[in-house]
C-alpha cells in the first residue's frame, strides 16, 4: 500500500503534514510515528493496515505519568483510508466536540455531523463539497426560555417518538431545517410540536398552521420558509435516524463498559494498562447523534493498544527521521 502521508495529514491531522515530504510511502505493515513534544507527552500517529487497499490512521498521545501506569485515551482524530484517499474521519475533543466527516477524492462528500459542547450543532449530507438535501441546525431546546416551555409541555409528547431517535427531557429538536436543492436554492423549515409554539408572534395564522400540521402536512407561509411537525419531518428527511443516547442509558450500561475495559486492561507485553474502576473511560454521551460513539471509541481503544504493542525499535521519530533514536528510547523504555 502506498500513502502520501503529507496530503492525508494536511486534510485531517493538523500539523503532522509538516513532518512528512510530499511523496508516497510504502506501508507494508502497521507503523507508529512519534513526535517527541516533551519528555512526558509524545504525540503519536499510528497506521493500521487492514488489507492491501484499506488502512486506519490515528492521532493520539498519553497523559503524564510513568509509562507503565499510562492509560490510553480516545484519539484526537481517526481517519479511514481507501486506495490512498481519506474516506471518513472522526475528530474529538474529550467527546465534547465530536465531528464526523466523509470524503470522496479529497472533497467532503457524504454524511457530516458536528457537535459543540455536547449539543448537536449541524448535520447533513455533502455532495462534491456542496450541501445537498436536508440539513439540521442547532437544538432549540438548549435555549433556557424554550427549555422551560418544553418541560412545562412535556406531557404533550409522551412516547410519540420513542423509536429510532433521541428521547429524553429535554428532547432534541433542530432549531431549523434547510432543504438544499440541486439548483442552489434552499428553503427553511421550522419544527413545531407544542401548543405554545403556535403563536402570532411567529405566524400570521397560528390556527391554520396548527390544523395543517395536525393533518400531517406542511404549511408554507412564505416562499422561503415553512412549518411542519417533527413526525412529518422524519417521514421525508434523507438523514439517518438519531440514536438514543443519554445519562440514563450510560448509567444502566456502565457495569458492562467497566467489565469490557478491565478485560482490555489485562497484562499485555510489552505494554501494560491500568484502569481505575471508579474512573470509567467510557465517555459521557449526552447529545443526539446518528453515530454509535461508544462502539467507535471501543474499537479505537483496541487499535491504540495494538499500535503500542509494536516493537518500539521500529517506531519512527519524525524529528530525527529515523528509528530507535534517543527520543524513542526516552519515551519507550522497552526499545
Amino acid at each position: 500500500m502506498k500513502l502520501n502521508l503529507k496530503k492525508i495529514c494536511d486534510l485531517v491531522f493538523d500539523e503532522w503534514d509538516l513532518y512528512f515530504p510530499d511523496r508516497e510511502f510504502v506501508i507494508a505493515k502497521n507503523r507508529l510515528f512519534v513526535l517527541p513534544c516533551n519528555k512526558d507527552t509524545p504525540e503519536l500517529l499510528g497506521i493500521i493496515k487492514v488489507n492491501s487497499s484499506t488502512a486506519l490512521m490515528l492521532d493520539f498521545d498519553f497523559p503524564d505519568g510513568p509509562f507503565a501506569d499510562k492509560n490510553v485515551y480516545h484519539p484526537t482524530c481517526t481517519a479511514e483510508i481507501q486506495n490512498g484517499s481519506v474516506t471518513k474521519d472522526y475528530s474529538y475533543y474529550d467527546f465534547m466536540w465530536p465531528q464526523y466527516t466523509e470524503y470522496k477524492s479529497g472533497v467532503m462528500h457524504g454524511y457530516y455531523e458536528d457537535c459543540f459542547q455536547q449539543t448537536l450543532r449541524e448535520r447533513g449530507f455533502m455532495k462534491n463539497g456542496v450541501k445537498d438535501g436536508w440539513w439540521e441546525y442547532g437544538n432549540k431546546y438548549t435555549d433556557p426560555d424554550e427549555l422551560a416551555k418544553q418541560v412545562e409541555h412535556w406531557h404533550e409528547i409522551g412516547d410519540k417518538f420513542e423509536e429510532g431517535h433521541y428521547l429524553k427531557t429535554p428532547v432534541y429538536r433542530p432549531a431549523e431545517c434547510v432543504l438544499y436543492q440541486n439548483d442552489g436554492s434552499s428553503k427553511r423549515y421550522f419544527i413545531t410540536d407544542f401548543d405554545y409554539e403556535f403563536s402570532d408572534e411567529y405566524m400570521k395564522s397560528p390556527v391554520d398552521v396548527k390544523k395543517t400540521l395536525a393533518q400531517g402536512n406542511i404549511y408554507y407561509e412564505e416562499e422561503d420558509y415553512a412549518w411542519l411537525s417533527y413526525e412529518t419531518y422524519l417521514k421525508i428527511t434523507n438523514l439517518p435516524r438519531l440514536r438514543k443516547t443519554g445519562m440514563n442509558k450510560y448509567q444502566k450500561e456502565l457495569p458492562k463498559y467497566q467489565k469490557d475495559l478491565r478485560e482490555a486492561a489485562k497484562p499485555r507485553q510489552p505494554f501494560k494498562e491500568k484502569i481505575n474502576p471508579r474512573e470509567p473511560r467510557m465517555p459521557y454521551l449526552d447529545y443526539a447523534s446518528a453515530l454509535d460513539y461508544g462502539a467507535i471509541w471501543s474499537r479505537e481503544k483496541q487499535l491504540m493498544l495494538d499500535l503500542l504493542d509494536l516493537d518500539p525499535k521500529e517506531h519512527f521519530c519524525v524529528i530525527c527521521c529515523k528509528n530507535n533514536c534517543d527520543c524513542i528510547k526516552a519515551h519507550f523504555p522497552y526499545s
